[in-house]
């Protein structure tokens, strides 16, 4: 991996190995076991950061979130852009292996999948006590609990929630932040 690419996220599945980078840099090996015979690829997309990896368990892609409204399909080296829905960058995305999932992004973006990711519906985030949030980290498993985190702007608190579908779980949980700059990833 050139060092001058920042790494932003990885993702094993399998023998396979996809890490996210950034300026659109995605690199892909068949076999991580084994990278001399099976090197590292570079599957350079002009899209943006790369933020954020998920295998979509019906299909067994990876799903590439992002900059610039960024959500591609990755199959090997090959990147197909799914659509641009998600104004603005998204941070994170996660599956539970029934193909639910859910695409967590700045400025309160959140959005649900029940399709491994073909349809995506907007999830409100209405918070009275933040103007904004940036929600930076999603993680679903396979009972269909997911928690969502990210950081108030403008605040010293950090934002945790659980979703249940397309709702904003109760109760709510504030993280007093530790320091000026911890951030939940």
């Amino acid at each position: 991996v050139p060092s001058a690419v920042r790494l932003n996220d990885v993702l094993v599945s399998g023998d396979r190995l996809t890490i996210a980078g950034d300026d659109g840099a995605l690199f892909f090996s068949a076999n991580f076991t084994n990278l001399t015979a099976n090197p590292l690829v570079l599957a350079p997309f002009n899209g943006g950061d790369v933020l954020g990896l998920a295998t979509t368990p019906t299909t067994n892609q990876v799903c590439a979130v992002g900059e610039r409204a960024l959500l591609h399909k990755a199959i090997g080296t090959a990147r197909l852009p799914v659509i641009d829905l998600f104004p603005p960058a998204m941070q994170d995305v996660s599956f539970n292996p029934a193909g639910e999932g859910y695409a967590a992004g700045s400025g309160r973006t959140l959005r649900h999948t029940l399709d491994g990711g073909l349809t995506w519906d907007l999830v409100p985030v209405l918070e009275p006590t933040y103007t904004a949030v940036n929600l930076r980290a999603v993680c679903l498993d396979g009972s269909g609990k997911a928690l969502v985190g990210g950081q108030a702007t403008g605040g010293n608190n950090y934002y945790l929630r659980r979703i249940t579908g397309n709702t904003i779980a109760a109760p709510n949980v504030d993280v007093p932040a530790l320091a000026s700059n911890d951030v939940v990833n």
